[in-house]
């Protein structure tokens, strides 16, 4: 089950952080790199609406969006680590079902996620040595026309 993180689930993530590490799961602050790894740094990063894939009580993959600001420009980038693949793409089905904004992942050319990105649609937005930059444009824009007394509300997904 996907669920949104609760404050009671700290030790289990910790455990999960500690046991399940990523190349890519970490961030980057004044050029420094730090890897999620452990509850402190994962609170340190302020995740912004952090999903868990748990079994019987056990944490196998989490999911958030990190917001960075660099050269003001604001960006939110996919932060995920999963026992599994299929168990990322669960998350990242979530994810993407509930975020209605830019989405960017930079990720590792050689990591077993890529393929998963690029079937969910995420277009190459550039190179950056061993790792690539992904986006995604997910908003969806509700257009109201009044025809005849009555609202057509026709939606358009951007992909």
């Amino acid at each position: 089950m996907v669920r949104l993180l609760k404050s009671k689930d700290s030790i289990g993530l910790n455990e999960f952080l500690k046991n399940y590490k990523d190349e890519d799961f970490y961030f980057t602050e004044k050029n420094n790199r730090f890897y999620i790894n452990n509850i402190k740094v994962f609170k340190r990063i302020k995740p912004i609406n952090p999903r868990i894939l748990e079994e019987k009580g056990e944490i196998l993959g989490i999911i958030f969006l990190w917001k960075s600001i660099g050269n003001n420009i604001t960006r939110y980038y996919i932060k995920i680590n999963a026992i599994n693949k299929e168990f990322a793409k669960k998350l990242l089905d979530v994810c993407l079902w509930n975020e209605k904004r830019e989405l960017f992942i930079k990720i590792n050319k050689k990591s077993p996620l890529l393929q998963i990105f690029k079937e969910k649609n995420f277009r190459f937005l550039g190179d950056r040595g061993r790792e690539i930059l992904f986006f995604k444009d997910n908003k969806i824009n509700l257009n109201k026309e009044k025809t005849n007394g009555e609202y057509n509300i026709s939606s358009s997904v951007s992909y």
